[in-house]
């Protein structure tokens, strides 16, 4: 009978060890979807500001080409100029 319950014990211990393995690979998994989510994120997060910092430059430029039209087609006319 102590066979039994040894051989018994044996396996749950087995198996919970197996539980524990399996609970550290799925958090491994989820730290590292995490890190990967914040990388592109940032990555995202520089491209939208560069982008933003293009489009204005752009936009200055495109100002002061109709700063030099005539009459009521400036920009200082229209109000679009700072």
């Amino acid at each position: 009978m102590d066979h039994i319950n040894f051989d018994l014990m044996y396996q749950m211990q087995r198996e919970h060890h197996q539980d524990l393995i399996h609970q550290a690979e799925q958090e491994r998994l989820i730290r590292a979807a995490r890190r990967s989510q914040v990388k592109y994120s940032s990555f995202y997060r520089r491209l939208i500001c560069w982008l933003g910092y293009r489009l204005v430059a752009w936009g200055q430029s495109l100002l002061k080409g109709y700063e030099s039209l005539p009459g009521d087609l400036s920009a200082s006319s229209l109000n679009l100029a700072k």
